[in-house]
């Protein structure tokens, strides 16, 4: 697969500021880099939509799980969502050049 001048730049850029604990993580980064999977950051896009999905669901269902429950899992999204906004301040799910 050929990519972009502009991407193996980007590319080549990232690779210089990351420090691997050794060789055969650096060439794998390399690898899944060209990935689709890797560039559509999917996996970033289906923890959000889980998130959100996850709000409606207790909302609308908190009722028939009753307080208790509902609580634990408002506390469980809620820390999710957290840990999904620190990916987001550092770039995730669409990195852009700096």
């Amino acid at each position: 697969m050929r990519i972009s001048t502009d991407a193996a730049r980007t590319l080549a850029r990232a690779a210089r500021s990351s420090h691997y604990l050794h060789d055969e993580q650096e060439r794998r980064v390399r690898e899944l880099r060209t990935s689709w999977l890797w560039r559509t950051e999917l996996p970033t896009w289906l923890v959000i939509a889980s998130i959100y999905g996850g709000w409606i669901a207790v909302l609308t269902h908190a009722e028939q799980l009753g307080k208790p429950l509902s609580a634990v899992l408002f506390v469980v999204l809620l820390t999710w969502y957290m840990s999904l906004q620190h990916e987001l301040v550092h770039g995730h799910p669409t990195r852009w050049r700096a």
